[in-house]
C-alpha cells in the first residue's frame, strides 16, 4: 500500500492523523485490555477501510476531517473487533505475522476484547452519527455477524454452491467496505444515488478484497500473507478456487477425497488446484466485479479521492497476481 499512499500525500497525511486518533481512542482502564488492543492497534493493517471513509468523505466540501476521523475510527474498531472474534472461531495462532489475541490471552479474554472494540465503536458513532447512519452500521454489523455464523455452520461442505460462497462473502467482507463508503459519502452530503454508487463500488471492492484473499491462501506464501498458506481448506473453509478445481473432471474426485482425509496434505492440494483453470476462471470473477467497480465511479467528476479509490481498485486486484 505504500507506494498508494505515497501518489497521495493528502490522505497520507490524514491516515497519519487517523493512527494518532485511533490509539487515542483505544485506551482501556483495564490493563490487560489495554494490553491487548494496543498490541492490535499496532500490529499493522492496509487501514483501506478508514481511508474509503476519509476518501468518499471528500468528493465533495460538505464535510471535514473532524467529522470523519470518529467514524473512520468506528468502522476500523469495528473491523479490528470482528478479527478477534474471526481468530477465536478458526482458532488462529498468526495475523499479520503477529500472535493473536486468542493465542497470546486465550479465548476468554479475545472474547472480551472482541466486545470492548464494538463497545468502542458504537461510542464513537453515537457522537457523530445520526439515527439513519446508525442503522446502516448496525445492519452491517449484523449482517457480518451472519456471514461469519454461516461460514461456520458450512466448514467441511463440499458441495458448497456459488451463490451460497458469495453470498457469504458479501456478508463476511464486503459489506464493511460497503459501509465505510456509504458513511463517507453520507457525510459528504452527496445527493441519494450518489450514495447508492459509491456504496456499490465498496461491496464491489470488498468481493474483490476478500477473492483475491482467498487466492492468497492457495497461491501465497506465509512471509507474504503473515498467516499459514492452506489454513482455509485446513479448516473446512472452501472458497472460489477450491469451489472451480472441484468441478474440473479430471481432478475434482481426486481434490474432494484429498480435503475429506483426516490428516489433510496442503501442498497436494495446493498442487492438485493448480493444475486446473481455478485459478484463471477466479481471476475472471475479479474482472467481473471491478468492471462493476469503475461502471459506478464513472459518474463521479475528477478528484483525487475518486483517483484514489479507482487506484485502490486496481492495486487490490493485482496483489495476489
Amino acid at each position: 500500500m505504500k507506494r498508494l499512499w505515497d501518489k497521495y500525500p493528502f490522505l497520507r497525511k490524514q491516515l497519519d492523523e487517523f493512527e494518532e486518533y485511533l490509539l487515542t481512542i483505544l485506551q482501556a482502564r483495564q490493563p490487560l485490555i489495554h494490553e491487548a488492543i494496543s498490541q492490535l492497534a499496532t500490529a499493522g493493517g492496509k487501514r483501506i477501510r478508514p481511508a474509503l471513509v476519509l476518501a468518499t468523505g471528500q468528493i465533495s466540501k460538505k464535510s471535514s476531517l473532524d467529522n470523519l476521523l470518529p467514524l473512520a475510527a468506528a468502522v476500523e474498531v469495528m473491523h479490528m473487533a470482528t478479527l478477534v472474534h474471526d481468530d477465536i472461531i478458526d482458532e488462529a495462532n498468526l495475523r499479520r505475522g503477529v500472535e493473536t489475541t486468542q493465542s497470546r490471552y486465550g479465548k476468554d479474554v479475545a472474547v472480551f476484547t472482541g466486545d470492548y472494540l464494538f463497545a468502542q465503536a458504537f461510542l464513537l458513532l453515537s457522537g457523530e452519527a445520526d439515527t439513519e447512519l446508525l442503522k446502516r452500521v448496525a445492519r452491517a454489523i449484523k449482517y457480518i455477524c451472519e456471514g461469519e455464523i454461516d461460514q461456520y455452520q458450512n466448514r467441511y461442505n463440499l458441495d458448497v454452491s456459488f451463490l451460497k460462497y458469495f453470498r457469504r462473502i458479501r456478508r463476511k467482507t464486503a459489506i464493511l467496505f460497503q459501509a465505510s463508503c456509504f458513511t463517507g459519502g453520507y457525510l459528504a452530503k452527496l445527493p441519494e444515488k450518489s450514495q447508492y454508487s459509491i456504496s456499490k463500488y465498496g461491496k464491489y471492492l470488498g468481493m474483490i478484497f476478500q477473492i483475491t484473499d482467498d487466492v492468497l491462501d492457495v497461491a501465497s506464501t506465509e512471509d507474504l500473507t503473515g498467516k499459514p498458506v492452506g489454513n482455509d481448506f485446513a479448516q473446512g473453509v472452501y472458497t472460489l478456487p477450491i469451489i472451480f478445481a472441484l468441478q474440473d473432471e479430471h481432478v475434482g474426485g481426486k481434490l474432494k477425497k484429498e480435503l475429506q482425509k483426516t490428516e489433510i496434505d496442503k501442498v497436494e492440494v495446493i498442487k492438485l488446484i493448480h493444475s486446473t483453470n481455478a485459478l484463471s476462471k477466479t481471476r475472471q470473477i475479479v474482472e467481473l466485479y471491478a468492471e462493476k467497480a469503475r461502471k459506478e465511479l464513472k459518474q463521479f467528476t475528477s478528484k483525487k479521492a475518486v483517483q484514489f479509490m479507482s487506484d485502490l481498485l486496481e492495486l487490490v486486484m493485482e496483489r495476489n497476481y
